[in-house]
């Protein structure tokens, strides 16, 4: 088991995984003393070194305005850079950018087709059936041709990734 002093020294060396996994601690507190800025700070380390689950974290962090002011440009930009590696968070903050509009057009089809890249992606089971129960609840808003398009551009995209 490592210690809250080996993670920090193995963060200040650069190492993305340790950079990600201090933020980690300063978000829930573990370790540390709870700092949402700082975990920002050191999830904006890992992310820019592309660490895909510091960019999907850090891509929410900027949607919702948390210990960093909400940029929807940089929320969008992070979530995209995590989700074109195939990271199931990334997919689902797009998926709800567009089911709401939030930084990008409102779009059903877009929304429903993230989620549905999201909720195939995801190994743990929680997040799995809560993805694809809103990957469902999004479908049920779609005619079937908008059911269609949204499974013809998953299958694209999962082509182009």
């Amino acid at each position: 088991a490592q210690n809250a002093e080996e993670v920090r020294t193995r963060a200040e060396s650069g190492e993305a995984e340790a950079q990600y996994y201090l933020g980690v601690m300063y978000k829930t507190g573990d370790w540390v003393q709870k700092n949402d800025t700082e975990a920002a700070r050191w999830y904006r380390l890992a992310a820019d070194q592309g660490h895909a689950d510091a960019q999907a974290t850090l891509g929410n962090m900027y949607a919702m305005g948390v210990a960093i002011p909400e940029n929807l440009d940089a929320a969008l930009r992070y979530s995209r850079l995590a989700a074109n590696q195939g990271n199931a968070r990334g997919l689902s903050n797009l998926a709800g950018m567009y089911e709401i509009g939030l930084g990008v057009p409102q779009n059903d089809v877009m929304a429903y087709m993230y989620m549905n890249l999201a909720a195939s992606r995801e190994s743990r089971p929680a997040p799995r059936r809560i993805w694809g129960q809103a990957r469902d609840e999004a479908a049920a808003r779609l005619t079937p041709d908008q059911r269609a398009e949204g499974q013809r551009l998953a299958l694209e995209w999962d082509a182009a990734h």
